[in-house]
């Protein structure tokens, strides 16, 4: 058997094992950069109904100091300023 085909067996297999997939993000922003635009379907696990994530849909913005930042895909990983990240600044 040629190795790629037993490594794509070996990986069929590992899938099966998998039950559940969680992705934790502490960020909207981070979220946003790492899915915003995905359009992941899935099934809802208390119903097994179809579901979608709810991501980005292009209209949405930022303003800050009277910048307009536009979401976009392939947006800049940097922002001119960086938002405070503790509990004290999210509070508004």
């Amino acid at each position: 058997m040629h190795s790629d085909i037993l490594t794509q067996r070996v990986g069929e297999c590992m899938a099966n094992l998998i039950e559940h997939v969680f992705v934790l993000m502490l960020e909207n922003r981070a979220f946003d950069h790492m899915l915003g635009f995905s359009g992941i379907t899935g099934h809802d696990a208390a119903n097994g109904d179809s579901t979608q994530i709810n991501g980005l849909s292009g209209s949405e913005a930022n303003t800050f100091k009277g910048g307009i930042y536009r979401v976009s895909r392939g947006a800049d990983n940097v922002k001119p300023a960086d938002p405070g990240h503790e509990f004290s600044n999210v509070l508004e």
